[in-house]
């Protein structure tokens, strides 16, 4: 899978390993993740491989039950606008993004990366 190159030299060489070992294809890491925080039916959790050459903090929101987000219910889409209206803005997050199922290392699971960048001359370049 070709990516951007959001990772360090050190967090993307150390995914490559874990992809190596089978690490994404057993099981579902996103379930097996603490939470930082839990919602009703959502929850925050931090991403194991972030994006820490244009990140200082990159989280996941990810929806409590294992699902690909064709499923969701009325009152999982109600909770996600109201955390992206209310508590996301709150702490401060840059930006929400979600890849396209060609780029996703996990599309079973449905998550969003919540980003807070570094400014331009903090980015290696």
């Amino acid at each position: 899978m070709k990516t951007p190159d959001w990772r360090s030299r050190a967090t993307f060489n150390e995914y490559q390993k874990e992809i190596a070992k089978g690490h994404l294809e057993h099981g579902c890491r996103l379930c097996e993740e603490i939470s930082l925080t839990e919602y009703t039916h959502w929850r925050l959790i931090t991403n194991r491989f972030p994006y820490d050459r244009v990140a200082d903090v990159h989280h996941q929101l990810i929806p409590k039950r294992h699902t690909n987000g064709e499923d969701l219910t009325e009152e999982e889409e109600r909770e996600l606008k109201e955390l992206k209206q209310s508590v996301l803005n709150q702490l401060d997050y840059n930006y929400i993004m979600q890849s396209l199922p060609k780029q996703m290392s996990i599309p079973a699971h449905l998550h969003y990366h919540l980003l807070k960048v570094k400014t331009f001359a903090d980015v290696d370049v």
